[in-house]
């Protein structure tokens, strides 16, 4: 996916383990910086091409809590627009609809607040 989409930014909104239990499996190399190729073999074998993925992990937000500096995290997103050159932002938490909906839905009102567009919190029916 992160290949076939360009994607040049995963933000990794949880830890590999919270409170004992295995929130997310280790998908990154060890080694900062090293170059991983996992499904993309072949593709990669064949076009030669080379592209750089960042891998953002922000820790601050226990699961099923806040975080305690909400200015942490939308220095996390400003960084997170800043090194986006292309395709969709692939973001994740440990269920998906927690830590990683809200920082869509953040990134979504700034965007919108950037452009001076309105934003509405009216419910749609």
């Amino acid at each position: 996916m992160t290949w076939e989409q360009k994607c040049t930014v995963i933000a990794m909104m949880t830890q590999e383990v919270e409170g004992e239990k295995i929130k997310c499996q280790r998908y990154w190399p060890d080694v900062l910086g090293k170059t991983i190729m996992v499904n993309d073999r072949l593709r990669l074998a064949l076009t030669g091409e080379l592209r750089r993925v960042s891998h953002l992990n922000f820790t601050a937000w226990p699961d099923h809590d806040t975080p305690a500096q909400p200015n942490d995290l939308l220095t996390f997103i400003s960084y997170m627009r800043h090194i986006h050159k292309s395709g969709p932002i692939i973001t994740h938490c440990s269920a998906g609809i927690g830590r990683s909906g809200t920082l869509i839905c953040i990134d979504v009102v700034l965007g919108l607040i950037s452009k001076d567009l309105d934003v509405s919190t009216h419910r749609i029916d």
